[in-house]
């Protein structure tokens, strides 16, 4: 989990003895651990990262004062439904709706990643 980005980022604030020199470096560029603002909001109380806040202070103003559980939704939807489908070995009956999803991400992807 320190060393390549996983699921695990999403859920940060549920697990201890956590490497943050190592963490920090699987950052989102938007400054979110995984797009998950309670996961960001627990890395800035560990880390003090400029990021983290950066990051929580856009969804502050951008949702007047308060957070959705997971931002940008889209972006996540699209990952996490594609990652649900091959899990239950079902994907083969949804090829099309994966290949629109797929399309969307890679539209944003670069060589730094998604974020």
């Amino acid at each position: 989990m320190h060393n390549v980005p996983t699921t695990l980022l999403h859920s940060l604030e549920g697990m201890p003895d956590l490497d943050w020199e190592k963490l920090l470096k699987l950052q989102c560029k938007d400054g979110s651990f995984l797009f998950s603002p309670s996961s960001t909001a627990f890395a800035l109380m560990q880390t003090k990262d400029q990021n983290c806040l950066r990051y929580l202070m856009n969804d502050f103003r951008r949702f007047n004062g308060g957070v959705p559980n997971v931002y940008p939704v889209d972006m996540f939807e699209h990952i996490w439904i594609v990652d649900r489908l091959q899990r239950l070995r079902i994907s083969r009956y949804f090829e099309t709706e994966i290949k629109e999803c797929m399309d969307y991400v890679y539209r944003y992807w670069t060589e730094d990643g998604i974020c």
